[in-house]
């Protein structure tokens, strides 16, 4: 199918929040469009269920995050591979060079989102139960205006570590987490935080990757340098 065909299928029209960025980005890259050719009954029963403006964006930031993953050749990805009953997965399973899997996991950080590291945090704490055990997981945030680059994601994830420590009762409560074994339970399956900012164009601009050294599963050193480079 070519652009035009697949917008359509997906009921793409040009005032859809959608149609520009996708049109653009399967006419640069033929490796995004195959990817939207394979998925496309997926993405348009996401359309169909989220039809709002909100619901939308997410989707976009999701599609963005393929069609940047795409830019490594040697990346191969599965939408939601593990997506099975009610049960919440990353939204990505991610091939380097036919052997070596990792997940990724996307989510949108607002724009105007007051104490913003205190919402990176959260975020965080919300997207644990996501990541795979006995896997690499890196959670990719997209901030919708220039907030990432001004977070110390380091700091902040020192700082949910110490609040961890305590068992600040807040925090666990808020997360459901049990107590302090049952975060670090999860907390030690993210392998990195990678943060992305809002660009002039209608891509992303990369802020900043984090790297958990109490993961189990760290983050290699060629996937970090294939990540840095996307986009």
């Amino acid at each position: 199918m070519n652009v035009d065909d697949l917008l359509a299928y997906l009921s793409i029209g040009g005032s859809n929040i959608l149609a520009s960025p996708l049109a653009e980005w399967m006419t640069s890259s033929p490796r995004f469009a195959a990817f939207v050719e394979v998925y496309r009954n997926k993405i348009r029963k996401k359309i169909r269920i989220e039809p709002e403006a909100e619901g939308l964006r997410d989707l976009l930031i999701e599609l963005e995050a393929a069609y940047l993953l795409l830019q490594e050749q040697r990346f191969e990805i599965g939408y939601e591979p593990y997506a099975r009953d009610e049960s919440r997965s990353p939204d990505f399973a991610v091939t380097y060079r036919t052997n070596l899997i990792f997940n990724v996991e996307v989510t949108r950080m607002r724009a105007g989102v007051a104490e913003r590291d205190g919402r990176l945090i959260d975020i965080v704490c919300s997207k644990l139960s996501q990541m795979m055990p006995n896997m690499i997981n890196v959670l990719m945030i997209f901030a919708e205006d220039n907030t990432g680059a001004a977070l110390d994601v380091a700091e902040a994830m020192k700082r949910l570590k110490v609040r961890a420590e305590r068992g600040e009762v807040g925090l666990m409560t808020q997360f459901d987490f049990r107590n302090t074994p049952d975060f670090f339970k999860y907390f030690v399956r993210l392998s990195a935080v990678m943060m992305r900012s809002k660009h002039e164009n209608s891509l992303s601009q990369f802020a900043a990757l984090w790297e958990n050294r109490q993961a189990k599963q760290p983050l290699p050193l060629a996937i970090r340098t294939s990540l840095q480079k996307c986009g």
